[in-house]
Order: C-alpha cells, then sequence, then structure tokens
C-alpha cells in the first residue's frame, strides 16, 4: 500500500492490467485463466482432499496442497498428482510446481534435495498426523 500511496502522491503513471492476476479460490477455471495470458496465478488457501477425492474443508487431506508446509523450505520434486475429480486449480498448480522443479534441476546447481518425502501427501501423512481415533487432518493446535 506504502507504494501505491506513494506512486499516486508523485503523480506516477501504472497500466492497469485485468488479467494481471487471477486468485484460484475465487471460482474462477485455473485453466481458463491461464490460457488468456494471466501474468500470476494466486492461491492464498491450501487445497485438500481425502483418499476418495472429497475436498476437505478446514483440515489437511491425504492429498494436500498448501505453501504453509513450505514455510522453512523448498517442496519436493514431482507432486503427487491431486485425484482426478480434483478442481482443475489443484492439477494447474501441481503441473507448475512439477514444471518448475524439473526446469530448475536441470540448471546449475540443480534442484535442492528435500528433507521432506516426496511428495505433499506423504508430508500430510508423516507430519500432519489425524487426532487419536479420529480421520481427516490435525487437531486443533496440532499445526
Amino acid at each position: 500500500w506504502g507504494y501505491s500511496i506513494a506512486a499516486a502522491k508523485l503523480g506516477v503513471r501504472h497500466d492497469v492490467l485485468s488479467h494481471f492476476q487471477v486468485e484460484g479460490g475465487a471460482g474462477i477455471s485455473a485453466r481458463s485463466a491461464m490460457s488468456r495470458g494471466v501474468y500470476i496465478f494466486h492461491y492464498t488457501y491450501g487445497i485438500e482432499y481425502s483418499r476418495e477425492g472429497l475436498p476437505m474443508e478446514l483440515q489437511v487431506g491425504e492429498w494436500s496442497l498448501d505453501k504453509r508446509h513450505y514455510m522453512a523450505r523448498h517442496p519436493p520434486r514431482d507432486l503427487d498428482l491431486p485425484p482426478a475429480c480434483g478442481h482443475d486449480r489443484a492439477h494447474v498448480l501441481t503441473a507448475l510446481f512439477n514444471n518448475a522443479s524439473a526446469a530448475l534441476e536441470a540448471a546449475p546447481g540443480g534442484w535442492p534435495t528435500p528433507r521432506s518425502p516426496g511428495s505433499l501427501a506423504g508430508f500430510a501423512r508423516l507430519h500432519l498426523r489425524p487426532p487419536p481415533g479420529g480421520k481427516g487432518g490435525p487437531a486443533a493446535g496440532e499445526l
């Protein structure tokens, strides 16, 4: 916000692009947005599915794509694919992560070897335990 206010006070002019960024959780098809040339596909909330492919609300699923898992480290290469019935944003984001890690792996220095399992589902299974005797994601306060 500081930049916006300072730029306005100084009379700095900008081009406003309606297709600059799309929020994947806003009911917008990720594939449709990407095909229109959106520059940034921003996702705020984790995408969670049960083993059966059902969306998980307010808990970590057996398949999980959430940037919060990687606040202290990079994601692993070759993320597991989401359930076939998953929303297209899950498929698009997984493909973008996998394409980026494959391209960076070929670059000098490569993609670092992760200290976590080779998939987000593995990360969730090892690090985000379900509550004792319960199903689904971690109990309140375990995150």
